[in-house]
């Protein structure tokens, strides 16, 4: 993994949940269900309060527009959405070892995005062109605060796009094909992934 955040973030993994089942035990379903729900909050016009515990409607929809804008189709390779970078940060956020003030930085941050566009533009930030996204997202990113939030996210997506898709992004290997890389064995199996790996050194300790 891209080791920008600190290493306790990366011993804190665990088992976890997704609204409609455990990623684990039901992969090719759950697989299945993020992608409707990305697809669902590119297309739908209506603000559900909340989508899940840990966003709303609107939230998810201005992360998923940024995380195109911090790594666009842009003909070159694949794009955040190509590599199912969203999916994989609800697989990061809902790990039961985040410090719940990290998993709220992450989610809250889409607020401060959506108040700049109102502020500068009077719209709502999924509402704008992608001329206007792009230059607000680029005055953001002069700005400790959001600067730092815009890079935790894109560090998230260098993880999406590098690790094995058995965790929810890396969509067809097509991270590793890009970057023609070799993953090696072995690869991810329920016996060997990160919740069981860190629950055996746990018990061990």
């Amino acid at each position: 993994m891209i080791k920008d955040l600190n290493t306790t973030q990366y011993e804190r993994i665990e088992t976890w949940k997704i609204s409609r089942g455990q990623f684990i035990k039901t992969l090719g379903i759950a697989s299945l269900g993020t992608s409707f729900f990305v697809s669902s909050c590119l297309t739908e016009n209506k603000e559900p309060q909340e989508i899940t515990p840990l966003m709303t409607n609107l939230q998810a929809k201005t992360i998923i527009a940024v995380q195109n804008h911090l790594f666009p189709n842009d003909g070159n390779g694949p794009s955040a959405l190509t590599i199912n970078a969203f999916p994989y940060l609800l697989w990061f956020l809902q790990d039961k070892r985040i410090d719940s003030r990290e998993r709220k930085y992450f989610v809250t941050g889409a607020n401060w995005i959506e108040n700049a566009a109102k502020t500068d533009y009077s719209n709502s930030f999924i509402h704008l062109s992608k001329v206007e996204q792009s230059a607000l997202i680029q005055q953001l990113a002069t700005q400790r605060k959001t600067k730092t939030w815009l890079s935790k996210h894109l560090t998230l997506i260098f993880e999406a796009l590098l690790s094995d898709p058995y965790y929810g992004g890396n969509t067809n290997n097509t991270g590793w094909e890009w970057l023609a890389h070799n993953p090696g064995t072995p690869r991810p199996t329920p016996p060997i992934t990160y919740p069981r790996i860190f629950a055996k050194v746990k018990l061990s300790e």
